[in-house]
Order: C-alpha cells, then structure tokens, then sequence
C-alpha cells in the first residue's frame, strides 16, 4: 500500500511539473500534508524523490515521454491505423476531413457512432478514407480508450505505465489493446509516444 501511494504521489507531481498544473501540484502537495500526518514513514520515502535531490522524481519525470489529452492520444491512435498501408501524405492530406468525421475526436461521440452513421460516413463523399475495417477499428477503439480512461484515470497515464515496460512489451499490450494495430503500427505508435516532446 505505502510502494503505491508512493509511486502514485511521485506520478502525479511529474504531471503537475510537466503540464504547470498548479492546481493537480496543490493537491500533490495535500497529500504529502496527510502523509506526514497519518503516515510519517510513508512521508520519509517520498521527501527524497520529490525534493528533487533523488532519483525518484528524475524517474518519474523520465517516463512521461508523451503528454497530451485524451483525445489528443485518440487522435494520435487513429491516424497510425488509417496509415498502416496507406500513404502517410494521403492520409495528412485528408485529415482535416478526418477530424470532421470523427467528431473532432471526441472519444465519448465516437464510442457512441451506429451503423448508421458508419453506413453515411462510407457512402458519402466525406473526404476521409473509405475503408470499412479502419472505421469500425477506430470506433472499437473509442470504446476502448474509455475502459483504459476509467482504469487508469487517463489515457496520460495509460501511455505512463507502458514506459515501464520497454518496447517490446509496451507493443504487445498495443496490439492486444486495440483494433488494427498490428505489430508496424504498434511499433510506430511506439515511436509516436516515446519520441522527446520538446522536439515538436
């Protein structure tokens, strides 16, 4: 219990520094209040890693090689599936419609598209590519992002815990997690997220 809320604190202090989230850095900084409180031990062995001195908070700071919101990591997802076997320059050429079609990528909206919907979007000139396959993965995705949102809190913090793993295993939990992604576009989805932010 105490490893966890140790990793939990240390986690959500990096995402406050990363993202100058001053309000999720207040309440980092309440739970160290409660900790030091109700937890003295507990207090000792986060005050290494937060003071900066540690290697803990250089750790948790390392992880979080990708930052971004939900939808932005939806986004993201949608548009490797959609260029697996495809030209990428077809499919940035298009993306505008893309981001039409999907609703601006709005998880909730797209979890929720029919047959209907799917059924009007292949049959219209919608500007996006008409593969069937890709829409239904992208809804099926949706859906899935949501489980992994209301597992973890964030997708943010979904893409934190494959950093743990490495790549190898990081591209097998992808593969297995979502539709379409097969071993390239979980490689590059990979890549995508491991790449360093500040080169954007």
């Amino acid at each position: 219990m105490e490893v966890d809320a140790s990793r939990q604190s240390r986690r959500c202090v990096a995402i406050a520094i990363m993202r100058r989230d001053r309000a999720s850095f207040l309440s980092c900084v309440l739970f160290l209040c409660k900790a030091a409180w109700c937890k003295p031990r507990l207090f000792v062995t986060l005050i290494p890693s937060l003071a900066g001195g540690g290697s803990g908070m250089a750790m948790a700071v390392d992880r979080l090689w990708w930052s971004g919101t939900d939808e932005e990591f939806f986004e993201l997802l949608t548009k490797v599936v959609f260029m697996t076997g495809f030209s990428r320059s077809v499919v940035e050429k298009r993306w505008e419609a893309f981001r039409g079609a999907f609703q601006g990528f709005r998880i909730e909206d797209v979890a929720a598209f029919d047959e209907v919907i799917v059924e009007k979007m292949l049959e219209h000139d919608s500007g996006i590519i008409r593969n069937v396959r890709k829409v239904r993965a992208t809804i099926a995705n949706a859906r899935t992002c949501l489980e992994l949102r209301s597992e973890y809190g964030s997708l943010q913090l979904f893409c934190e815990s494959l950093a743990d793993l490495g790549e190898h295993a990081a591209s097998a939990v992808l593969r297995k997690a979502f539709a379409l992604v097969g071993e390239s576009a979980a490689k590059t989805l990979w890549a995508r997220l491991s790449q360093d932010q500040s080169t954007k």
